[in-house]
Order: C-alpha cells, then structure tokens, then sequence
C-alpha cells in the first residue's frame, strides 16, 4: 500500500510542476542561472547581474554617492555608470533612502557603510522590487548582485547555468512603463 501512495504523490508533483510552471520551476520558484539580465524600471537599461548567496543583500554599482534631504525625507543620488559594447552610459539615479547597512569585508577590512535604496526592476518579464545598497563595484565584472534575500523569495539557482532567462520578455512589459 505504500508504494501506491509513493506513486500517486509522485504522479501529482510531476503533474503539477508541468502545469504550472514547466521545467523551469521547481516548488513553484523559477530556475535562473549564475548570471542574468535584469531592466532597471523606469530607467528600462539592461544591466548584467551576478546571482550571489553568499551576500545577505543586493548590490548595484555607484559613484558621487549622495545621501540628502527633500521635503523632509532623506533621498539617495548617484551616478550609475557602466559599459557595454566600449559605448558607456551614464545614468544620475535618485531614489528614496530606506538604511544604512554595514558590510563586511574580505581580508579582515573594516565594515563598509553603504546607504541601500529600493530599486524596482524587471527579470524575466516579472517586475520585482528589492533593497539594494549602493557600492563602487568599478573592479568587479558586474555591476549588479543579487543577494539571497532577494533571491530566496523567488529563485532556486542553477549556479551551471548562465543567462537562462528571456531578457526580452521585459521588453514588452516596460512599454507600459512610464
């Protein structure tokens, strides 16, 4: 009787991990891989992200980093720079101040004090909102980290696999941005 119960339970989880969600969802999380594409919304630029759990949380590249007050609320400006196909873009990004998080680092360097922002995104055609602090990631390969608190919500990663996502997808959906 046991083996029959075994077979029913496993015939219903193969069902429904095809009906909904395919093989690309696992516990109703999609599979990306070590490395994606993600738009910054309403900025619609699309940046190359590292997929990290190690880190705790998110991490977006930034330089001339501003914490400043406005009708009473403090704000965070910066210049996001990066370069794709030797043609560099230069964006000013203001957006809300939501902390200050200390960050450790390597090599027993004292903990880094970096203002975090909520910044609102696309993945794969779904729009997402997550903190991310604001870092000088200029000798790193990304200029952006997504950190496993993002991650864990959503995700499970195929760390064999790269750019497993449609990039386009968001395409379509930032048309209506705006």
């Amino acid at each position: 009787m046991n083996t029959l119960k075994l077979i029913i339970t496993v015939t219903i989880i193969c069902y429904f991990s095809l009906a909904f969600g395919g093989e690309n969802m696992i516990n109703g999380k999609k599979i990306i891989g070590l490395y994606e594409y993600i738009k910054l919304i309403p900025d619609k630029t699309e940046i190359p992200a590292k997929v990290d759990t190690g880190a705790d949380i998110s991490s977006i590249h930034g330089e001339d980093v501003e914490v400043f007050e406005k009708d009473g609320k403090k704000y965070v400006r910066f210049s996001f720079m990066w370069d794709k196909n030797d043609l560099e873009k230069k964006m000013k990004l203001e957006r809300p101040f939501v902390k200050y998080v200390k960050i450790k680092r390597k090599g027993g360097l004292r903990p880094e004090k970096r203002p975090v922002v909520n910044l609102e995104f696309c993945l794969d055609g779904i729009k997402y909102n997550s903190e991310f602090s604001i870092a000088d990631r200029d000798n790193f390969s990304y200029p952006a980290l997504l950190g496993r608190r993002f991650l864990r919500k959503y995700f499970i990663i195929d760390p064999d696999k790269d750019y497993i996502t449609n990039a386009s997808a968001c395409d379509k959906y930032l048309k209506n941005e705006n």
